[in-house]
């Protein structure tokens, strides 16, 4: 029971941070604090960071990440009985990922924020690559958590999974492709997201072991 009401909490935190932070940016008032952060991280220039920036930014491309996500559904779906103990994970997985994908859609159209650069035609808020890459890296880093025996080997997975994300969502912000809080928002959207699909998986997979 505690575990559960732990996950409602998260749900309900993450959504109410969203909905603050979306208030905030339509007020507009918010233009202070995405000044100041990005011009901290934007402020020392160097070609090895941006390099770097740009490689995380390729490697966590919102749609190669649904790709990935969408493959390993379908390795889930068409070989289930060799892969029946990962299959819902798996099944997990690609479906937390596609739905942050297509409430990424919905969210940046439903806004219509401009990005910093002028040039970019798409939408702003939230960042897509925050949003999966949040999902992809603390879905797999659960996953991981849960199926490793050691305490060493679970806190290994969380780290991971969070320094991940957050260079992520710094790498947008550092490129100047998206506000400070269009990566937040992204993140709290997620963090909804995940938690309440662990908590429904959680659910399932406690029932149909019982059975």
């Amino acid at each position: 029971m505690k575990k559960k009401k732990g996950y409602w909490q998260s749900v309900l935190f993450c959504l109410a941070g969203f909905i603050a932070l979306a208030a905030w940016m339509k007020s507009g008032q918010v233009a202070p604090f995405d000044q100041s952060v990005a011009g901290w991280l934007q402020g020392d220039k160097s070609a090895a960071l941006e390099r770097l920036a740009q490689w995380i930014s390729t490697l966590a491309a919102p749609k190669l990440l649904l790709e990935i996500s969408t493959a390993l559904a379908a390795l889930a779906l068409l070989a289930r009985e060799r892969f029946k103990r990962a299959a819902p994970g798996l099944l997990l997985f690609a479906g937390v990922n596609l739905l942050a994908g297509v409430s990424n859609l919905f969210l940046k159209h439903w806004f219509a924020r401009p990005r910093p650069i002028a040039t970019l035609s798409s939408y702003s808020f939230p960042s897509g690559h925050s949003m999966l890459g949040f999902t992809f890296c603390m879905t797999a880093a659960y996953l991981a958590w849960r199926n490793c025996e050691s305490r060493t080997g679970r806190n290994a997975a969380l780290a991971l999974g969070i320094c991940a994300t957050l260079l992520i969502g710094l790498s947008r912000i550092y490129l100047n492709m998206h506000y400070p809080s269009d990566v937040l928002a992204g993140f709290f959207v997620s963090g909804a997201i995940v938690s309440a699909a662990v908590m429904v998986f959680e659910k399932t997979t406690v029932q149909s072991s019982n059975e």
